[in-house]
């Protein structure tokens, strides 16, 4: 399961947390591109209602018992940001042999991968059902770490699993 730390002013400078990265399928469920073990189906359907684009970020949190689904839409260029992959010979090698849809779905898998363990973020700002998050990458300069910000995006809370 994906944890999500409590909704609420952060304690400290970063907070830790796990996300998903879904892909819209056409009959407009997503498919969980960090976690295939997770079976969306007819039985299990995942609908992240307000969100309409082809890929999404999704935080869950879990109160009495049931699964909320906090998400964005997201761009593939920002999953690339994300996942720290800086170079397009992935991008132009896998569009150049096969039809743009799927090698968007390609990269965005490699993406997810790379994403899956994203360890630095920090939560902005709450408003009501949002919340603004704020993405960094740890590298390092001069020998120090440092956390430059990647992507901020404002989340909302998309629906509920029970």
């Amino acid at each position: 399961m994906i944890a999500m730390p409590k909704i609420g002013e952060p304690k400290a400078k970063y907070d830790f947390v796990d996300i998903s990265v879904m892909m819209r399928k056409e009959d407009g469920t997503y498919l969980n591109l960090t976690d295939f073990n997770f079976n969306v189906s007819a039985e299990n359907p995942l609908s992240l209602s307000g969100i309409k684009s082809a890929f999404a970020l999704v935080f869950c949190t879990f109160a009495r018992r049931r699964e909320q689904l906090i998400g964005c839409e997201v761009s593939l260029e920002e999953l690339l940001a994300l996942a720290g992959i800086k170079g397009k010979r992935l991008v132009s090698q896998l569009r150049s042999g096969t039809e743009p849809e799927f090698a968007n779905q390609m990269i965005a898998v490699v993406c997810a991968k790379k994403i899956v363990d994203y360890a630095y973020g920090k939560c902005l700002r709450l408003e009501g059902e949002s919340l603004t998050y704020e993405f960094h990458r740890q590298t390092f300069e001069n020998g120090k770490r440092v956390y430059p910000i990647v992507l901020t995006k404002a989340f909302i809370r998309i629906g509920e699993n029970t």
